[in-house]
């Protein structure tokens, strides 16, 4: 076979899609030809597995042992275990291609692929097919252990963490008026969670109703991202602030009206007694 360019990371961390296509139709393989892309189909031992056929390299001697002992991975238990190590790549490096190519969220699966492929090779995988199926069964075999443990793994700098937020409680007795809370969704960089509840508790314990709230994180921190985000939050206060002063309004009428219709009514009472 002829030798291959090594795959560019660098670019890829940067969000190059044609670079993340090559590593996408590498792992698609089943024996892919790695990061340096000079693996070969004998460094790999193969075994049938449910779903389908799988490929680990040799190096991994301790896996494929137990695998050849046990004739098969589905017997063994490992189908939702794989390791990017098996082909030559690493947690962070399958994590980036993912993400360059729109993969999100905190867990990935089979749907999370099919809209990848369907999106980035549709001359190939834009129906559905079962080459589709296949396709994406074997990326999300393949991807999703390395998509969690690169974003548990620390390796990654600081995260996006983001938690959703309620504005203090307004004091009420069976009120029926207009809304008196609203929340939104604060972002925040953090290497952890408890960074980034920390750093809730100090910035924003004074005007939030709960600082112990629910925190997700699974991408990169980009502060110009955050700071993006952060805004579009802002705008909405903003817009809530603004229907919050119309509906102040409207009450203000209401009190109007009602100390208008108590001084008519005192009126007339005191009229017809007289």
């Amino acid at each position: 076979m002829p030798k291959l360019r090594a795959i560019d990371f660098n670019k890829i961390k940067n969000g190059d899609t044609a670079e993340a296509k090559r590593v996408i139709k590498d792992m698609l393989m089943l024996t892919p030809r790695g990061p340096k892309q000079n693996q070969r189909g004998h460094d790999y031992f193969k075994f049938e597995c449910h779903p389908g056929k799988e490929a680990i390299l040799k190096t991994h001697k301790v896996y494929a042992d137990r695998v050849a002992e046990d004739k098969g991975f589905y017997n063994f238990g490992y189908t939702e275990e794989r390791e990017a190590g098996w082909w030559g790549y690493t947690v962070e490096q399958l994590y980036y291609t993912a993400k360059a190519l729109g993969a999100q969220g905190t867990w990935l699966g089979e749907s999370d692929f099919w809209n990848l492929l369907n999106k980035n090779f549709p001359e190939d995988y834009g129906s559905r097919g079962a080459k589709l199926t296949r396709g994406c069964r074997r990326l999300s075999n393949r991807f999703a252990q390395a998509w969690r443990s690169a974003i548990a793994g620390g390796k990654l700098g600081d995260l996006a963490f983001s938690a959703t937020v309620e504005t203090l409680q307004v004091p009420s007795d069976r009120y029926y008026g207009p809304t008196t809370n609203c929340g939104i969704e604060v972002n925040f960089a953090g290497k952890t969670k408890d960074e980034a509840t920390m750093m809730l508790k100090t910035m924003f314990g004074h005007c939030v109703a709960d600082t112990n709230v629910r925190f997700t994180a699974w991408q990169a921190a980009e502060p110009a991202e955050i700071l993006q985000k952060n805004m579009e939050q802002v705008a909405r206060l903003q817009e809530k602030r603004a229907k919050a002063v119309e509906q102040l309004k409207q009450i203000e009428q209401y009190i109007n009206n009602i100390d208008t219709l108590e001084e008519a009514v005192q009126m007339y009472s005191m009229t017809i007694c007289e």
